[in-house]
C-alpha cells in the first residue's frame, strides 16, 4: 500500500508538468489570435513598453534583469537537481535496497518518498545516466545563455510585464526537472543503442556554435551602434552567417538544441516532444518578420 502511494504520488507529479507544458502550448498559441495577448508577452522584447503609472506595478524588472534572473534561478536548480542526481548515483547500494529497480520496505529513513523514486529511477541505468547527461547539457546551456546575457547582449531600456516573468520563471523549473519527472514515473524506459547518446551530443554542440555565433553578430551590431543613442536602441538588418537565408538562425539554432535533447532519450519520453514544442511555438513571433522587413 505505501509502494502504490509513492508511485501514486509520482504519477500525479508527473501528470502535473503533462499539465503545464500542454496547458504552456496552448496558451502560447493563443496570441496568434488575440493581439492583445501577443503584445503582452512581447513586452521587454519586441514592443516599447505603453504602460501607465497605474499600471506600473506590473512591470517590476527590466527586460535586461528579467532574463538575468531567468538563467540565474535555472543554473542554481539545475545544479540542485544534478547534486541530487550524483549523490544517489553514488550512494551504496545492496540488495536490500535496491532489486533490479524495486524499492523494498527496509527505506524507512527516508520520509519524503522523493529518495524512494530516485532509487528505483536509479536501478533503470540506461534512463538515469542519459537523465543525468541531460542537465549536464542543460548547464553548458545556462551557463552560455547567462554570459551572453550579461556580456554579450544589448537590451534597449524596456520592462518586462510580470505574467511572462513569471511565466519564464515557471518553465526553466519544470524544463529542467521534465526527465526527472517522466523518469520517475517510468522507470523502466528502455534505449536500443548508446549512439543516440554521442548523436545527441554532436547536435547539441553544432546548435551551441550556431547560436552563439550569430548572437555575437547581433551583439556586433549594437557595439557598432553604441554611439547612437538612437540606432542603439532600434533594431538593425543583421548581415552574415546564416542571416543571409533565414530570419533568426539564432532561434533555429536553440531549436536544434533542444532537439538534441529529444535525441538524447531517443524520443521516448512524452514531456521532453512537449518541451520542444513549446519552444519551438514560443519562438514564433510575426512581429520579427515584420520588423526585420522594416
Amino acid at each position: 500500500k505505501t509502494n502504490r502511494l509513492r508511485m501514486n504520488l509520482t504519477h500525479l507529479i508527473y501528470w502535473g508538468c503533462l499539465f503545464f507544458w500542454v496547458s504552456g502550448i496552448h496558451f502560447y498559441a493563443l496570441k496568434f489570435f488575440s493581439p492583445t495577448l501577443n503584445l503582452l508577452t512581447s513586452y521587454g522584447k519586441l514592443q516599447p513598453n505603453t504602460h501607465h503609472n497605474s499600471s506600473r506595478w506590473l512591470y517590476t524588472f527590466t527586460a535586461r534583469q528579467a532574463w538575468l534572473t531567468f538563467y540565474v534561478v535555472a543554473s542554481f536548480w539545475n545544479l540542485m537537481v544534478l547534486i541530487i542526481l550524483v549523490s544517489v548515483s553514488f550512494q551504496i547500494e545492496d540488495n536490500n535496497t535496491i532489486i533490479r529497480g524495486k524499492i523494498t520496505t527496509n527505506d524507512d529513513w527516508n520520509f519524503t518518498g522523493l529518495i524512494h523514486a530516485l532509487k528505483r529511477l536509479r536501478g533503470s541505468t540506461q534512463l538515469y545516466h542519459r537523465i543525468i547527461l541531460f542537465n549536464i547539457l542543460m548547464g553548458l546551456q545556462l551557463a552560455r545563455r547567462l554570459f551572453e546575457t550579461s556580456v554579450l547582449q544589448t537590451f534597449t531600456p524596456k520592462q518586462m510585464h510580470n505574467l511572462p516573468l513569471f511565466a519564464g520563471v515557471a518553465y526553466y523549473v519544470f524544463e529542467v526537472a521534465t526527465p526527472l519527472i517522466e523518469g520517475s514515473a517510468f522507470p523502466t524506459t528502455q534505449f536500443s543503442s548508446s549512439f543516440s547518446i554521442y548523436a545527441a551530443i554532436l547536435v547539441f554542440i553544432i546548435g551551441s556554435i550556431i547560436q552563439n555565433k550569430h548572437h555575437r553578430i547581433l551583439y556586433n551590431i549594437r557595439k557598432q551602434n553604441s554611439n547612437n543613442k538612437q540606432k542603439k536602441e532600434q533594431y538593425a538588418i543583421p548581415r552574415g552567417g546564416l542571416f543571409s537565408y533565414i530570419t533568426c538562425p539564432h532561434y533555429s539554432a536553440e531549436i536544434i538544441i533542444y532537439s538534441s535533447f529529444v535525441l538524447l532519450f531517443e524520443g521516448k519520453l512524452l514531456c521532453i516532444w512537449l518541451v520542444l514544442a513549446f519552444v519551438e511555438e514560443n519562438l514564433e513571433n510575426r512581429n520579427t518578420k515584420q520588423k526585420t522587413e522594416q
